[in-house]
C-alpha cells in the first residue's frame, strides 16, 4: 500500500521505515509515525487540516493471526514453537503492560482509524480504494496496488521460511477475538464467522 501510494503521490509524509532500526532510547516516539494511534494522531495533526482519510482493515482474527505470524517469522519475537491460541489469550495482558508493544500492531483497529475515515475492507480487494483515489485525484491511475499475497510467499520474499505451522481459525478463537475485540466487531461490521483463508 506505501508503496502504491508513493508511486501515484510521491513522497509520503508520516513514513519512517527505518524508525525500528534507531535505537530504543533515541527513538522520538513510542511507534513509528506511520503506526501513530489515534489519540496522538489527534493531538498532532488538527482535523481540519485533512482533506480526506482513508483505512485499508481487515477482519480482526485474520489480522492477529498475521501479527502473530509476522513476530513469529519475520522479526522472531514470539518462539518458532508457540501456539497461536494460547497466544491469542495472552493479548490483553500484554495490550496492558504496553499498548505499543510490535509498533501499535497489537491495538485494535478503532483505536488506529479516524472515525470520519473511509473504510475500505482488504477482503473485498483494493479496487474500490483505487477508485475512490481517482475521485480525490481527478484521473486514473494505470498501475494497481499488488495482491497481498499469502503469509508464506511474503516471508519468502524476504528470503525466510516459516518456523512453524500455519494456524487455521477456530470457532473457539474467533469468539474469543469477538469478545476481545468487540469495538472493532461492531464498529466495522464483522462477524464471529470463520473468515476465508487468509494470512
Amino acid at each position: 500500500m506505501e508503496n502504491y501510494l508513493h508511486g501515484r503521490f510521491g513522497t509520503l509524509g508520516f513514513l519512517d521505515r527505518g524508525y525500528l532500526q534507531v535505537p530504543a532510547d533515541q527513538r522520538w516516539n513510542k511507534s513509528s509515525p506511520q503506526h501513530v494511534n489515534l489519540t496522538a494522531f489527534e493531538r498532532l495533526i488538527p482535523t481540519e487540516f485533512l482533506a480526506a482519510s482513508f483505512a485499508v482493515i481487515r477482519h480482526p482474527a485474520q489480522r492477529l493471526r498475521s501479527i502473530f505470524l509476522y513476530q513469529r517469522d519475520v522479526v522472531e519475537s514470539i518462539r518458532a514453537d508457540a501456539n497461536f491460541s494460547s497466544w491469542l489469550r495472552t493479548i490483553p495482558d500484554l495490550r496492558q503492560q504496553n499498548p505499543y508493544l510490535f509498533d501499535n500492531h497489537l491495538r485494535p483497529m478503532s483505536e488506529m482509524v479516524p472515525k470520519n475515515a473511509k473504510i475500505f475492507k482488504l477482503d473485498e480487494g483494493l479496487e474500490p480504494m483505487v477508485r475512490w483515489f481517482d475521485g480525490l485525484a481527478g484521473n486514473e491511475y494505470a498501475k494497481r496496488p499488488k495482491p497481498i499475497n499469502g503469509h508464506i510467499d511474503r516471508i519468502k520474499g524476504m528470503g525466510k521460511d516459516p518456523r512453524g505451522p500455519i494456524p487455521e481459525l477456530d470457532a473457539r478463537d474467533l469468539t474469543f477475538i469477538s469478545e476481545m475485540d468487540a469495538i472493532d466487531f461492531e464498529r466495522f461490521g464483522y462477524t464471529a464467522a470463520i473468515p476465508h483463508p487468509d494470512s
